[in-house]
């Protein structure tokens, strides 16, 4: 019996990118694996945008060695590989028009289009609402998208990413501008949606550790283009990791599954209560 592990969903070594005389991405190492989700956290402008746009196959890096659904970049079709490439954004909520039903919006993943202009196949409405009801959204499927809740959307959104059965599936800050409660339903149903699928990795960009789903086990943490630290939740998920990574210091505590972070004040700020 072999004893080899199977190939990195993701293998990252020694990335490198400058802009002019700017150092974007600094020495990054990073290796994903079969079965696992992992979340990318880390302050505004560290480079985690820059990353995965490497790492889905729109950017190469100024140096080192990426390698994405086993294929290496720089020996393979980069089209190709974008396919099966899923990124679910809030940017791309005032793209989707207003008066598209969800059914079509979900459908224009799969064409590629933000619209409809002809007519869905029997197999293509079976895999619309198929999708629409593993995000926990098949119910609103005949609304028009501008009704939905901002939740409902972002379902939608993801749905419409399922359409081309991605093997790598990246939800870029999905909870933006959610309510709490609005906020907890949307996480379990992607919560959910990630053990439905054991074929599907995703990585979960958040600014907030209670959004890291307990589906999701791995985190990597970045600070001005480097890797700050980079494992499980309870090594990363810590007072030490999180105040160097985002200069301050952080009380960390966890509530069963849910993890969470607090700066602490500082000595004379307005809101340090004596």
């Amino acid at each position: 019996m072999s004893s080899e592990l199977p190939a990195p969903v993701i293998s990252l070594s020694g990335v490198r990118l400058w802009r002019g005389e700017t150092m974007i991405l600094d020495g990054i190492d990073w290796t994903i694996r079969p079965g696992e989700h992992w979340a990318l956290i880390g302050p505004n402008g560290c480079g985690k945008t820059t990353l995965l746009k490497i790492v889905s196959g729109w950017l190469f890096p100024s140096q080192g060695r990426v390698r994405v659904l086993g294929r290496t970049f720089g020996e393979c079709n980069m089209e190709e590989l974008r396919k099966e490439i899923g990124w679910v954004s809030n940017a791309l909520l005032g793209m989707i028009p207003e008066g598209l039903i969800a059914l079509g919006a979900v459908l224009g993943g799969k064409r590629a289009t933000l619209g409809i202009s002809e007519d869905p196949t029997d197999a293509e409405l079976e895999d619309v609402k198929a999708h629409l009801d593993a995000v926990g959204c098949l119910a609103r499927w005949e609304l028009p998208f501008g009704l939905l809740s901002q939740g409902e959307q972002m379902r939608v959104l993801i749905a419409r990413a399922l359409m081309r059965s991605p093997r790598l599936l990246i939800l870029d800050e999905p909870c933006t501008g959610l309510d709490p409660v609005a906020r907890d339903a949307f996480l379990g149903a992607v919560d959910a949606l990630i053990r439905a699928r054991p074929d599907m990795t995703v990585i979960l960009v958040t600014h907030h550790l209670e959004e890291i789903i307990p589906a999701v086990g791995q985190v990597l943490a970045m600070r001005a283009g480097r890797t700050a630290a980079s494992g499980s939740k309870k090594t990363v998920l810590t007072g030490e990791v999180l105040g160097s990574v985002f200069g301050t210091p952080f009380d960390v505590h966890r509530t069963g599954h849910r993890w969470h972070a607090h700066p602490l004040p500082a000595a004379g700020s307005i809101w340090h209560v004596v």
